[in-house]
């Protein structure tokens, strides 16, 4: 039983059995099955037996819970050590200690080994088996006699003192504690042998049972031999083991380059079949093909062919685009691009420096037709796309399309067309160009309300597009000098501020 300061708490006492309040209430505690009247004394024993101030009776640990204390307790009670008497644990641990012989030799002695004082034993008197302790071993006169014992029998009556003299021949031992295999688990549990070196008992019970653990001078040789051959087969055994680790680390390291360079291998291929620029339509579509076993594939129509079946996941597992539940102006076919523009836009304001509107703002600013007021939503996001363009250049981008060179490369294809087409074209002509003179110095400033930012957009449209990015480009360029002509006019008329 648990400990609290050295001393056993009984438990509360049972409440009696009350006929005429049956339903009276009553609070458990489970961990001791205690019941208490009221619920000041269940709260107060509760806290007492969950505070780490309980000992455990048969180890002596200290500063543990009841629960922790009783575990414990269950635990060691298991062990072969309290299978016996306190003066036979004793007796045992001197026969086991410093002896250099084999385990079942060990256990062959000490299994004959004789009685000794303050030892339980048993013994039949009028045909009952009782249990008495040996209180002194009478010496014989002669060694041919057995020895006698004087013995005190545990249970016995008032009127009798229990002492009893009786010879070797009529005690014995309990054979179901005292066997073969309960001593080699006393063994083993309580003491320690390397090859060639004693038996030695651990040190925390040679200082319990007051057993003197130095090793004898004719035996540190021994010890000193083994301990040094111990700890040169330990290094060798890490040495190994260490080796291993590290010749298992590098095939590891081995094979995952080797699949590195497989994949980047199959990248190199898969790039090399791709050539750019192409139509949208033909870049691949990779999806994960149920029907080979969820591998990546291309599954482009012109690429995944396959008479069977039909090409799993068209849309990339997602599912149909929803109907709408009214009419919308923007075309059925520029629905997708009106909805990604419009989330690329929203989830990147941040860093575009851009002020967020909502879906419908965007629909009405796209079919804005009047001059006053003016179309706030386009003007902030064209002004704000072009002001990426112009730090892009500043920094001298290494995108050949922001830096210009492939408007440069398509320049210097068209060398080839005739006069006749150069001249009827309106991209990048003198008008244009005057227009749009370092247009990509400075950043559109939003306090200006991004005033300019017409010529800006004329200046990149020359000198970053082509007319095979955007096949409408001169209409473009038509609609915006509309625009700027018609700003001018406005300006001359006074019909507008000047900031404008």
């Amino acid at each position: 039983m648990p400990l609290l300061n050295g001393k056993k708490i009984p438990l509360s006492a049972p409440i009696p059995y009350d006929p005429k309040r049956r339903r009276k209430e009553v609070f458990y505690l489970k961990l001791t099955n205690e019941l208490f009247p009221c619920y000041e004394a269940y709260i107060s024993r509760y806290n007492l037996y969950y505070q780490p101030l309980w000992e455990c009776e048969v180890t002596g640990k200290k500063k543990l819970t009841y629960a922790q204390a009783l575990e414990s307790e269950k635990v060691e009670k298991d062990r072969a050590e309290y299978l016996f008497c306190k003066a036979l644990r004793k007796h045992i641990l001197l026969k086991i200690q410093f002896k250099t012989i084999r385990l079942d030799e060990l256990v062959r002695e000490i299994y004959h080994c004789d009685y000794i004082p303050d030892e339980i034993i048993q013994l039949t008197i009028n045909g009952f088996r009782q249990n008495a302790r040996i209180l002194e071993i009478i010496p014989s006169p002669e060694s041919t006699e057995s020895k006698q014992y004087k013995i005190k029998l545990l249970h016995h009556l008032e009127n009798d003192d229990g002492i009893r003299k009786i010879t070797e021949g009529q005690i014995r031992r309990n054979k179901k504690i005292f066997n073969r295999n309960n001593i080699q688990r006393f063994i083993t549990e309580c003491a320690r042998k390397e090859k060639d070196t004693p038996w030695i008992i651990h040190d925390a019970l040679a200082i319990k049972y007051g057993i003197e653990n130095n090793v004898p001078h004719d035996l540190q040789d021994d010890v000193f031999l083994s301990l040094k051959a111990r700890k040169r087969k330990l290094k060798a055994a890490e040495k190994d083991a260490e080796k291993r680790i590290k010749r298992e680390h590098n095939q590891i390291q081995k094979q995952q380059l080797k699949l590195e360079k497989e994949r980047l291998r199959e990248e190199r291929k898969r790039q090399a079949g791709i050539k750019y620029p192409m139509e949208d339509l033909d870049l691949p579509i990779y999806r994960k093909d149920p029907n080979q076993n969820w591998s990546l594939i291309d599954m482009c129509p012109k690429t995944y062919v396959n008479d069977n079946i039909t090409i799993p996941y068209p849309n990339g597992g997602r599912s149909a685009r929803p109907t709408a539940h009214q009419d919308s102006p923007i075309p059925p076919e520029l629905y997708d691009l009106f909805l990604s523009t419009w989330s690329f836009l929203t989830i990147f304001s941040e860093p575009l420096k851009l002020a967020t509107y909502s879906l419908d703002d965007f629909e009405r600013a796209l079919f804005h037709n009047a001059q006053q007021p003016k179309a706030t939503v386009l003007v902030e996001y064209n002004a704000s796309l072009l002001n990426v363009i112009i730090n892009e250049r500043k920094v001298d981008t290494a995108s050949e399309l922001a830096n210009g060179d492939v408007m440069e490369d398509y320049l210097e294809e068209e060398m080839k067309l005739d006069e006749e087409k150069k001249h009827h074209r309106v991209w990048r002509d003198k008008e244009q160009l005057k227009i749009s003179q370092k247009w990509d110095t400075k950043e559109l400033k939003a306090n200006y309300d991004r005033r300019g930012w017409e010529n800006t957009l004329i200046g990149c449209l020359n000198d970053v597009a082509t007319p095979d990015l955007i096949p409408d480009l001169d209409q473009s360029f038509n609609q915006i000098e509309t625009v700027d002509k018609r700003i001018t006019r406005a300006k001359a008329a006074k019909n507008i501020p000047d900031y404008w």
